[in-house]
C-alpha cells in the first residue's frame, strides 16, 4: 500500500478546498435555503483530508470510483441521495466519490490519475461533465475553472473552440481507459443527458432525488451490460 502524504502528492491530487462549502452559493433567482419541496433539514458537506465529498482514501480494491462534476459531487442533495452512493449501495460495495465541483473531463483525469495508484478500485464510473470546461494554472500554481460562461478570459474562443474540445474529451476519455486498464478496473461511462427535467435539488441548480434515482439505474444497467 502506498504511503500518503502531502509529500508524495502533485497539486493535482486535490479537490476543493476544505473551506468550499456549497451552501454559500445564491443563486441570483432562488434563495438557497428557501423551505420549498420538503427541504428543511440542513445538508452538511463534510470533505476527507483532500477536498473531496467522501471518506478517507485508502487501499481497497473491493470498491468504486466516481467521477464526474457538480451533480456527482451532489451540491444541494444529502450524500446518501446522490446516485453515487446509490449505485455503491446497491452493489454493496465500498466507494470514493472523487468528483469536483464546477469540474470537466481535464479534472476527472487529474484526480483519476493520482488516486487510481493508491486506491487500486476494480470500478469506475465516469459522469461527463456537459459543460465545455478547461483547467488552467494560474502564476501562483491554483486551479482556475475555466466556464463557457466566462467569455471575459482572454483567448476564450481559442480554449472552448467545438474542434479543440472534441480532441480534448477524447483524449480524456482515452486516458481514463488506460488508467483503469492498467490497474484492472471496469471503466463506465455515463452522458450528462441521461439527467433529465428540472432542477430539484435544494438550490435549484442541481437535479433532486427523482433524477438521481434514475441515473443510478442507467449506471446499474450499463454496469450490467
Amino acid at each position: 500500500m502506498i504511503e500518503i502524504t502531502k509529500d508524495n502528492l502533485t497539486k493535482f491530487a486535490y479537490g476543493r478546498p476544505r473551506e468550499f462549502d456549497p451552501r454559500n452559493m445564491k443563486s441570483p433567482f432562488f434563495p438557497y435555503d428557501e423551505e420549498e419541496n420538503g427541504w428543511t433539514d440542513p445538508i452538511l458537506y463534510e470533505t476527507n483530508s483532500y477536498g473531496f465529498r467522501t471518506k478517507e482514501f485508502e487501499e481497497c480494491r473491493d470498491s468504486i470510483i466516481f467521477l464526474g462534476c457538480s451533480h456527482t459531487y451532489g451540491i444541494g442533495l444529502p450524500s446518501d441521495r446522490i446516485w453515487c452512493h446509490l449505485v455503491a449501495k446497491e452493489l454493496g460495495l465500498p466507494y470514493f466519490n472523487l468528483s469536483v465541483a464546477a469540474g470537466s473531463l481535464d479534472t476527472a483525469f487529474r484526480v483519476l490519475s493520482e488516486w487510481m495508484p493508491v486506491v487500486k478500485s476494480k470500478m469506475v464510473f465516469l459522469q461527463i461533465p456537459e459543460a465545455r470546461r478547461e483547467v488552467v494554472w494560474d502564476e501562483s500554481n491554483l486551479i482556475l475553472r475555466i466556464l463557457a460562461t466566462n467569455k471575459h478570459v482572454k483567448n476564450f474562443h481559442i480554449m472552448l473552440n467545438d474542434v479543440d474540445y472534441g480532441l480534448n474529451r477524447k483524449k480524456n476519455l482515452l486516458a481514463m481507459e488506460k488508467i483503469c486498464e492498467l490497474h484492472d478496473s471496469k471503466f463506465i461511462t455515463l452522458e450528462n443527458t441521461n439527467f433529465v427535467g428540472e432542477m430539484r435539488a435544494r438550490d435549484k441548480l442541481h437535479y433532486g432525488y427523482d433524477f438521481h434515482e434514475h441515473f443510478a439505474k442507467v449506471a446499474l444497467s450499463e454496469y450490467r451490460q
